[in-house]
């Protein structure tokens, strides 16, 4: 019971964790698009550079539209050109930062809007991840404290069946002597 609640705790910390540093980098990705003027399609192979690296160093797909939610740059390259809508990109585009996050997939989405100096909503980026890093430590941890627990119960009733095999069998030598005390052969060995 405690390896299940330390585990699902584990793994919803990481994964609340997950959502803050996501968000940080949707934030900060929304603040670069807007400063070097990308939704203007200025220098778009440097954007699509830009969204490659933060993608790969988030390990996660970035997603950025436009305010009609057509994709203008996907790090998957999947949809691109086409509207893709989802709840978290209307409420982003509606100018409210968005996380979600699935605490039984633990799929993390965070949508942010891109404002221009007017706090005019411009677009949107969209940052999904299915953090399988993260599901995979704490499943690991978990695993190796299931591992554990069972070791100290094997081992506990190892030293258990040890030390009550030591103390009734001088308990039963005792026993004896008390015997033989009580027939008056004490003499007797």
């Amino acid at each position: 019971l405690y390896t299940a609640i330390s585990t699902v705790s584990l793994n919803s910390s990481f994964t609340d964790e997950r959502a803050k540093e996501l968000l940080r980098k949707a934030n900060i990705t929304a603040v670069h698009i807007k400063k070097n003027g990308y939704l203007d399609n200025k220098n778009s192979e440097q954007f699509e550079q830009d969204i490659e690296q933060t993608s790969s160093e988030s390990t996660a797909r970035i997603i950025v539209c436009n305010l009609n939610g057509i994709v203008i740059a996907d790090s998957s390259n999947k949809d691109i050109g086409k509207m893709f809508i989802t709840r978290s990109i209307l409420d982003s585009l509606d100018g409210k930062d968005v996380t979600n996050v699935d605490k039984l997939t633990n799929k993390v989405t965070i949508s942010v809007p891109i404002k221009n100096d007017k706090e005019k909503v411009l677009g949107c980026v969209n940052i999904e991840d299915q953090s399988s890093t993260l599901v995979n430590i704490t499943e690991t941890i978990g695993t190796n404290m299931i591992i554990t627990s069972i070791l100290i119960c094997i081992l506990s009733c190892l030293v258990i069946y040890l030390a009550t095999g030591f103390i009734t069998g001088r308990l039963k030598s005792m026993l004896k002597v008390v015997d033989k005390m009580a027939d008056s052969k004490f003499d007797e060995k």
